[in-house]
């Protein structure tokens, strides 16, 4: 299973439970920190694809995004 250190920029993976089939590109990570203490308290993965010409971005977790890869792989 991938495990969240292995989560990087420009990886590449399929939604899953979706009738469309779109290759989603992870672009940015998006991490929040607590101002009190400074901890990290979240972090989600920006990624974007492509649908009828436009870039559609998505903000996902890291659990969304190891389920989509065991699920369907990465694409190729």
């Amino acid at each position: 299973m991938l495990q969240v250190e292995d989560i990087k920029i420009g990886l590449q993976f399929i939604r899953r439970g979706t009738k469309r089939k779109d290759v989603e590109t992870i672009v940015d990570i998006l991490r929040t920190y607590s101002d009190v203490t400074g901890d990290l308290v979240n972090t989600d993965y920006l990624a974007t694809h492509d649908f009828m010409g436009q870039t559609v971005k998505g903000r996902y977790c890291a659990t969304t995004i190891q389920m989509a890869i065991e699920t369907n792989g990465i694409p190729k």
